[in-house]
């Protein structure tokens, strides 16, 4: 499909007769293009299950225009999200850096309406869904006035007006790669680029793989990172079940050639846990609840569930080793802690039931 230029697909999905929508970009005015209106244009183009062309459209200005995702509405229309700089769409002004682009069709692709939404330093949606009640969530990223490049959220209305927008916290910068709705809330998706924020809880080394879920507003519930030394990037996601999310993307290793890094797939299990199910115990080799000044002791987590831990030995030295080696340098009695943590916003602390002699 398409033209002598570049095009490109980016989303496809299954309709209710028999077809399918794709959705991308075109650069190209002929094949089976019939109209370029500048640099690059959304393309919609439905297939039936031969893959022949049942209808093919473009939507766009004198600049460039994207879809990265597309959903079909519950009255048959359907909404594509993604990019656009052109400034002769529309009648406000639109960042020259891009913006985020939501348009919603009605029959043989006629246009209902086409909304640009505008971010100081630029912005694109990658993800969009009509929820209940008619309303929209789309999801991408964009540049704030600050120059960091976060999660971007919004809730819209059935005619693309903004109940709730939100820019999501968490490593920096950040790119969206998927959102999708899930048991009590939505999952965001994507990777935190390769960048020194010194914050060690969420830099694993590298770009990460990033998840955040949020509840039925907006509101962060969780997120956290998954990765190693290397570069890992998050594609897409989705709910296995309730509290049981997969997530999938690309990983660099050294498996196949020692002093070279290639690319896998990578595929990760996440299981979302409430506090409650958290069950931990500090285990230490002493006896009778006693162990003597500068002598290396063994400290262990005991655990059902954790991915981190974090120790206080009472002295003002800490550890997030899971099973760490302590000497006390003065004698006395020492309150010891365990907080074991299976995401930033699920955690427990256990403490020995009795004071750590020091002898």
């Amino acid at each position: 499909y398409g033209g002598s230029n570049q095009d490109q697909g980016y989303r496809i999905s299954p309709g209710p007769y028999r077809d399918y929508l794709i959705c991308g970009l075109t650069h190209s005015n002929n094949g089976t293009i019939s109209q370029n209106k500048g640099l690059s244009d959304v393309w919609a183009l439905n297939i039936d299950t031969q893959g022949e062309i049942r209808e093919s459209h473009t939507f766009g200005g004198a600049g460039n225009e994207w879809a990265f995702s597309s959903a079909r509405c519950s009255n048959g229309d359907i909404l594509l999200a993604g990019y656009t700089d052109s400034k002769d769409l529309f009648r406000e002004s639109i960042s020259p850096y891009g913006n985020g682009l939501l348009i919603r069709l009605g029959p043989q692709g006629t246009v209902r309406w086409m909304k640009p939404f505008v971010c100081p330093q630029g912005g694109q949606f990658k993800a969009v869904s009509e929820l209940e009640n008619e309303r929209i969530m789309v999801a991408g990223h964009c540049t704030s006035n600050d120059r960091i490049q976060r999660f971007w959220w919004l809730l819209l209305s059935a005619e693309g007006i903004v109940i709730h927008e939100s820019l999501v916290e968490g490593p920096q910068p950040g790119v969206l790669s998927t959102a999708v709705p899930v048991s009590n809330g939505f999952l965001l998706a994507g990777y935190s680029e390769a960048i020194n924020t010194g914050d060690s809880f969420y830099q694993k080394g590298g770009e990460d793989f990033w998840l955040v879920k949020l509840d039925e507003s907006g509101n962060v519930l969780w997120k956290d990172t998954y990765g190693g030394p290397g570069d890992e990037r998050c594609i897409d996601a989705l709910e296995y079940r309730e509290g049981v999310y997969y997530a999938i993307g690309q990983k660099k290793n050294q498996f196949t050639r020692d002093q070279e890094q290639d690319l896998d797939f990578w595929l990760i299990r996440v299981e979302e846990r409430p506090m409650a199910a958290i069950e931990g115990s500090i285990w230490v080799r002493m006896e009778d609840n006693k162990i003597y000044s500068k002598n290396p002791t063994r400290f262990s987590a005991r655990v059902n569930h954790g991915d981190r831990f974090f120790w206080d030995f009472g002295d003002g030295t800490t550890s997030t080793d899971p099973h760490p080696l302590k000497s006390y340098d003065i004698p006395g009695l020492y309150d010891v802690t365990l907080t074991i943590y299976v995401n930033e916003h699920c955690s427990k602390t256990v403490t020995l039931p009795r004071a750590l002699e020091v002898w």
